[in-house]
């Protein structure tokens, strides 16, 4: 369930899990605006929601400044390594889809609360990571939420993960308190010293160092150089409403494209919950996503049609191929099971709204170099062609 905390008439924080949105409300009271208080979630959450997300994985953001007037999209999605190659797969049909060989791509998670909190924030990274240092170091009550995750993708940690997230070889209870050490000191090194700890320090020569010993790829001039960057989202119209999303290489063009094909509906006349209602969520979905797979990819080195998949007029021949009374074929393989999202407002008018996520459940699987950090696996999905 999706906790509201309330902490005053117009302020907003919802996220997957209440200890991390009482993070943020706590930012909030104590005079942070939308961004310092969206940052205190992002990090509560790879402490307390460590199944799906991390300080090793990736997120993307859609941040509106009150003062601007206009909503800006900032990428916090890492890069391949440089050593990674077809030839490191040589003679694999893919690249594997867990384990240290499936972690190629540059955490972006850390960069991007630096680059929320230069631009837009008021508070110091010290202060804003003061609940995701407490959760870590003194424990929280464990979620049904990660139990469950754990029993089922527990044999996909390795070693140095499992002794983290099932010490002692068993899986935790619901409620029963989780402390996990090794992020505590890694929070608290990142506190004092920035993302530049994270990506050009002890930190980063800790994890690399970690994934040569395990057979990894990558090195510490990929954390090195890393940066994000400051983009104009997408959007489109529905209904009157103007709906934003940050551009490839996210996938959220795909929810536009949906909303465009449910748009031809008239949902006045079809009940709330019933077979209709959700046949139609669901064949809009398949239908922009087929076209998602077939299109999405680096957009540094092939286009995307944005243009015409974001069409009205090709979202009514869409709109028209579902039929009502039969399931299309789906898209494409189930892959991840969860992404955490997050959402805050301040009395001010900024809002931040965002995702992020190990792509699957517990990531790679990997932690390696003793900093506690689950290596996401986003780039398993690269293609080999």
């Amino acid at each position: 369930m999706i906790k509201r905390p309330v902490t005053g008439t117009k302020t907003m924080v919802v996220s997957p899990h209440h200890l991390a949105s009482a993070a943020g409300a706590r930012i909030l009271q104590k005079g942070g605006n939308a961004f310092d208080a969206a940052v205190a979630v992002s990090s509560a959450l790879a402490v307390v929601y460590p199944h799906m997300t991390g300080l090793g994985g990736d997120a993307f953001w859609l941040a509106y400044s009150a003062d601007e007037g206009r909503v800006q999209a900032y990428n916090g999605s890492g890069r391949s390594g440089y050593g990674v190659h077809r030839g490191r797969y040589a003679g694999e049909a893919a690249i594997p889809r867990r384990g240290v060989r499936s972690a190629i791509t540059v955490p972006g998670m850390v960069d991007s609360w630096d680059a929320i909190l230069s631009r837009y924030g008021r508070l110091p990274l010290a202060e804003v990571l003061e609940a995701a240092f407490d959760y870590a170091a003194g424990g929280f009550p464990l979620s049904p939420d990660q139990h469950g995750n754990t029993i089922h993708a527990g044999a996909a940690l390795s070693p140095e993960a499992a002794a983290i997230y099932m010490p002692g070889g068993r899986v935790p209870r619901p409620g029963e308190k989780f402390v996990q050490k090794e992020l505590a000191r890694t929070l608290s090194i990142l506190a004092a010293g920035g993302r530049d700890a994270f990506y050009k320090g002890e930190i980063a020569k800790a994890i690399c160092d970690g994934m040569a010993e395990a057979g990894g790829y990558l090195i510490r001039e990929d954390f090195a150089d890393h940066r994000g960057n400051w983009c104009d989202p997408i959007s489109s119209d529905y209904h009157g409403y103007t709906i934003y999303q940050a551009p490839p290489n996210s996938q959220g063009f795909a929810g536009l494209m949906a909303l465009n094909i449910l748009e031809r509906f008239n949902f006045a006349g079809i009940p709330h919950g019933s077979y209709e209602y959700y046949h139609l969520l669901v064949e809009a979905i398949k239908a922009s996503f087929r076209d998602r797979d077939a299109v999405l990819t680096d957009p540094e080195f092939n286009e995307i049609p944005l243009g015409r998949l974001l069409d009205k007029t090709y979202a009514a021949e869409l709109a028209v191929s579902i039929s009502p009374s039969r399931a299309a074929d789906l898209a494409s393989e189930p892959t991840g099971r969860d992404t955490a999202y997050a959402a805050v407002v301040d009395a001010e008018g900024n809002a931040v709204s965002f995702i992020q996520s190990l792509y699957f459940e517990f990531g790679s699987g990997a932690a390696p170099g003793g900093a506690g950090v689950l290596l996401q696996n986003r780039g398993s999905f690269f293609s080999l062609d």
